[in-house]
């Protein structure tokens, strides 16, 4: 049987922003890998899962930033998604 396609990865690492949250320089991913995919879990629970993501990668001061803060990080964060061309959150 003939190949009908190859897929070669360069790295298994994810791209990612960084985030400086007052000197202290933290990577968010832009992908998800599968333990990330359970943090998120669905988008019926008020934001939480997404929180525990973000919370896994830039530490707990996520639960003190202010939505002004928090909104930033999740369009930057959005925009270089987009751009990766990866689906939006909840699509598969």
């Amino acid at each position: 049987m003939a190949e009908v396609a190859r897929i070669d990865f360069e790295t298994v690492e994810r791209p990612f922003i960084t985030v400086n949250m007052g000197g202290d320089e933290r990577t968010l991913p832009l992908t998800f890998n599968d333990a990330d995919m359970a943090l998120v879990g669905s988008s019926e629970d008020g934001g939480e899962g997404m929180k525990s993501f973000l919370s896994k990668y830039l530490g707990d001061v996520v639960r003190e930033l202010g939505d002004d803060q928090l909104g930033t990080i999740l369009r930057v964060w959005g925009e270089q998604r987009r751009l990766l061309g990866v689906p939006e959150v909840g699509e598969s």
